[in-house]
This record gives structure tokens, sequence and C-alpha cells, in this order.
């Protein structure tokens, strides 16, 4: 059959599993737009700007464990969203850009059309920058092959789990090609072939290790829900009753209200002692979707199977022990285990030898009072997450909260960039997030958490919720700047500083309707009678919930990271110091024996 390039890009994108697609209208994208109305079920939901699309495709793709896609025009637009595109590179969040280009009439010769960068340049110089953040890049430009071209790159960024991109000059979508190729189905398969005997070995491997430990447990971390195997661990943990741990970027793959929840370990700064002494005392720890990045990790502090032995399921490798698999992806792996458990009762020694005590973090001292702080600020928000919420953490000390501190409840969500850290990613996230838990049919609440300065980078896309009919709890922070950059440096310094809104102004300004509230607390008091109202609760209409905090206040378990990557910043820089100390004073040496100097 013959159908449209257009409409081949979308009704293939439809067959992925993707419904929204996000971006900004651009002159080089228009036509390619209209053919979204052409395949059922696909819409559009438009930014407020492209970087907040790339965020929202984010998100989107976060909650929805397939690829987000972001439509942008040639230059202006793709070069705006490209700041999305590297933090969901970092983050290993598989976005597809589709970039709207100049004809290619009007590339062959190189004309001095808007949008580019001078006289005589080749228009396509945009995609250098973008070639270090994508898996794939296609260019369509011979019709004999866009079919394929397109299928490669969808195909690539959902076993990747990698941004990838796809630039389509004005003159193509209306294009009619060849559709037969629909009748085959996208290859998503991830596996590993022709080395399903290792597989096998490593799957064996990790049985007898948990039959002979005195205490297995399990840390399951960022690729474990990038890799869609969430489930099949789910199930593994409850077969085998073996603790599961999380880090901050694995954080709801495991059901928090588990009897098999072990905690959230973030090195040495875990905010319970007993989370850490337990992982940390483990004979055998099955590191599942390893992540080693220096936040996720409590600044490279984890101490993991000191006295037992430590396996790694990476997306790019597998380790147990001191033996080690190249290029073996450990999805595979993972669900060639629960298959295997499903036939196989497992020996386990001493299954339930901890327990994850979660009233600790909903416990409150008697008497709490007086103006807010961080110190007990997040144990508030514990009694008040119901069953299906879904949590995000903006950079900062919202995400130090949320991850160390909140407890999920049953069929929780939860998400933050603690890696990439970018201010202002989770207003974006927020809108791709909403999007996709309706398509799921989630009647959770949507809550989050946002400091002032990260909110006033990208505060915009709000109008984008309201306008689309969604009801989240935007929970801000003001605590008057960037509190975290004044634990890092500089606290009192004017760069820190930003203007002051009027909050209580802001849904109103954005379109909201008049039910939407703002609400205010300086004080304990003032915050557990907003969270103990049943209308607040209900969250049936778009609601900002403004927390004051002392500008100087954060997280302790934040201000403690921060002090040691610091101090071994500081420590390399010494050691720099002292090695060119060292090589400037033979260097003296050498010039003052030639009669020179290097006064």
């Amino acid at each position: 059959m013959q159908l449209s390039l257009g409409e081949y890009i979308f009704r293939r994108l439809r067959e992925l599993g993707v419904r929204n697609i996000f971006g900004v209208p651009g002159d080089f994208n228009l036509n390619l737009l209209d053919w979204i109305d052409h395949v059922e079920g696909m819409k559009w939901v438009g930014t407020c700007n492209e970087l907040n699309a790339a965020y929202a495709a984010d998100g989107y793709a976060r909650c929805r464990e397939l690829p987000g896609v972001v439509i942008t025009t040639y230059g202006v637009g793709e070069l705006s969203a490209i700041n999305g595109i590297g933090g969901a590179y970092a983050e290993s969040v598989p976005i597809i850009h589709i970039v709207g280009m100049t004809a290619r009439a009007a590339q062959k010769a190189r004309l001095m059309i808007h949008h580019t960068l001078g006289e005589g340049l080749d228009h396509a110089i945009y995609q250098s920058v973008s070639k270090p953040l994508s898996a794939a890049t296609e260019f369509l430009w011979e019709e004999g092959s866009f079919t394929q071209q397109v299928d490669r790159v969808i195909e690539a960024s959902f076993k990747t789990k990698l941004p990838v991109y796809l630039y389509i000059p004005i003159d193509t979508p209306d294009i009619l090609i060849d559709g037969s190729r629909l009748d085959k189905p996208l290859d998503l398969t991830i596996s590993n072939p022709g080395r399903e005997s290792e597989e096998q070995e490593v799957v064996d491997q990790i049985i007898s290790a948990i039959e002979k430990a005195e205490k297995p447990c399990f840390l399951v971390d960022l690729y474990t829900q990038r890799f869609g195997v969430t489930k099949d661990l789910r199930e593994i943990v409850e077969s085998t009753q073996i603790p599961a741990f999380t880090t901050p970027l694995g954080k709801s793959a495991i059901d928090e209200t588990s009897a098999n929840f072990g905690g959230t370990y973030i090195g040495a700064f875990t905010h319970l002692p007993s989370v850490r002494e337990a992982i940390e005392g483990a004979d055998l720890v099955i590191h599942v979707g390893t992540f080693p990045a220096d936040s996720n990790s409590g600044g490279f502090s984890q101490n993991l199977a000191s006295k037992g032995t430590l396996a790694k399921l990476h997306a790019h490798y597998v380790s147990l022990g001191d033996k080690k698999w190249e290029g073996l992806n450990f999805a595979p792996v993972v669900k060639k285990l629960r298959q295997r458990l499903q036939s196989q009762k497992l020996t386990v020694k001493n299954p339930t030898w901890f327990k994850h005590d979660a009233e600790q973090l909903r416990k409150l001292p008697q008497g709490l009072s007086g103006p807010l702080k961080q110190k007990y600020l997040w144990q508030c928000f514990n009694t008040f997450l119901k069953p299906d919420d879904f949590v995000i953490g903006e950079v900062g000390t919202s995400q130090f909260g949320t991850a160390a501190i909140l407890s999920l409840p049953k069929n929780g969500g939860y998400y933050t960039q603690i890696f990439y850290s970018c201010i202002g990613f989770t207003v974006g996230a927020t809108l791709g997030t909403l999007v996709a838990r309706r398509e799921l049919g989630h009647t959770g609440r949507t809550i989050l958490f946002v400091g002032d300065g990260s909110l006033q980078m990208t505060v915009q896309d709000i109008s984008t919720m309201i306008r689309n009919g969604f009801a989240p709890t935007i929970v801000i922070l003001n605590n008057d700047g960037y509190t975290v950059e004044r634990v890092i440096h500089g606290p009192a310094r004017g760069y820190n500083d930003i203007a002051r809104w009027d909050y209580s102004s802001l849904l109103k300004f954005f379109g909201a309707s008049k039910e939407s509230k703002h609400h205010l607390a300086k004080t304990y008091e003032e915050l557990l009678s907003v969270l103990s109202d049943s209308e607040f609760q209900a969250s049936k209409h778009p609601q900002v919930l403004e927390v004051v905090l002392d500008k100087y206040d954060s997280p302790q378990a934040m201000s403690n990271l921060v002090d040691t990557v610091l101090g071994k910043g500081k420590a390399a820089m010494q050691q720099d110091d002292q090695k060119n100390n060292r090589s400037r004073k033979v260097l003296d040496g050498t010039l003052t024996e030639s009669g020179l100097s290097t006064a």
C-alpha cells in the first residue's frame, strides 16, 4: 500500500506504544505535524518551549518505560531542546527527537535560509552538536530507504535506552511511499545473540551463590526500570523472599510496602543506619541494573559485600565475584532467572534476615511545632501519600528529601534526575508523567516537589498541564534562592539569590479555574493542617502548596554529600599542586644549571 512518509512515521510510533508527542510547531515541521491527526489514538501535546518538550518526553519515557517523542524545528528548536536530550542520554532515557529541516534542494544549494548560521554553510551543521548525545541518527534523503531508516532509529532507541535523532527535510513528509514494511513488526527484542549459554551460566552461578549465602540481598538500580525488567525482578524477590534495597535512581522499582523491601541505600549518606548496616553487612549483594554515578552512590561511598560476593548486572556487562562477562546485557539474564525460579525451588538459608522498619520514616517528634525545617519536613509528607501516587523530586533539597526519607505507598512511583542534575527539569518532566499516567489509566495523584529557584527556570509549562486538564499537586520549597548552590559555595553571595515571586497568583496567572488553590505553610502546624485537609488530599484540581524554609537550611544528607565530593575534589587538586610544584623545582634546577631562570 501507499501512504505518506509522515503517516508512516506516526504509525510506527503508535505500534511502539506511543500515544502522545511533545514539541513546539515551527515552519520546517508543520506539514509533518499535520499527519499526527491521520493516526488514530495519536495526539499532539504542544509545550511552551522546546527545552520543556524534551523534559516532558523524558518524564513520559521514565513513566512508560518506552521512548518519549519530541518534535522541533530546525536549528532554533533542536538546539533549544538539546539540554533535555543531554540529560536523557546521561541517565539512559530513550527519546526519539524528530527535527523538521530545510528542503533538500535548499541544502544542496546551501542557501542562506533563516535558522541557518550564515552564507554558504552546511545546513546539517547542527548534527555535529547532537551526535555525541544520540545512539543513532538518520537523515531522510533518499526516498527508497525512508522506511528502513525510520525503523532503524526507533528500534535503536528502544534497545539502547538512549536518545536518537531523525532529521526530516520539509519536502519529504507528504511524499507517498511503499508502506508494505508496516506488515513487518518492529524488532524490539533485547538479546545477547549467540551468547545464550553464557546467560545460562550466569543464572546458574547466581542461584548457587544465593544458596550458599547467609545474608543475600538485592540492590536495585536505574537500568532495572529502563530495560523493562522491573516486573521480572519483583517476581524474583517475591519468590525468594530475599531483601531488596534500592538506590535513588532505582527507587520505586521495588514496592516499598512489600515485606521484602529493605530501604533506600545511598552509601554513607543512607538516612537510616539500620539500612546501611544491613546491606553493607550482607555476604552476597546482587546489584541489578548497576548505575555507579557519584550522587546515586553517595559520592562513591557504597561499601558492598566487603566480606562476601558482589554481583553486578549492568547494561553492558555482568560480573560475579572475580568473573566478568563483557558485552553481556543483563536484561535477558534477569528474565532467564525469573523463568528458572518458576520451575525450581530455591533453597535460601535465611531469607528474612533483615526487615525494614518503614515506620521510622513516618515518626514525628511529640509536640513538633514552629518554623519548618528540613530535618522533619519530609516525614510530614509520609502521612500524606496514598496508594498509586507518583512523586517527582527536583534537583537539590527536594531530591535528597524525597529519595532518602519519603516512604512510597502501594503501587507508588518515583523518579529524580540525581545524576545529570539539571535544575528545572522536573516541571516539563511532570507534564510528561501526567500524560503517561493518563495513558496507563492511573488514578493516583502526581506530586511534584520543586524548589523556587528550579521552578523559575521552566515554570511556563504548568500552563500546559492546566490546558490539558491535569490536576498536579505542586509543592514549592520557597527557600529564597539556590540553596543547593549555597551549600556548595558562596552562601551569602548575590549570585545565589533569585527574584521573589508571588506564588499565590501562579495558578490563576496560568489560567486555572477558581477551584484551584494556593496553600501557604511556614510552620509545622500549618503544614500538617493542609496535608490533613480532605479537599487538598483529593487533588481534584491543580493546587500549589508553598512551603517556606530558611534559605540556609538543607537536608543533612545533601550537606554531607557535598562536603564529601568537594573534599575529594580539593584533595585531588592538592595532589596536582604538589605534583606541579615538584615539576617546577626540577625545571628550576635544570634552567639554573643552564644559566637561565623561570622568574
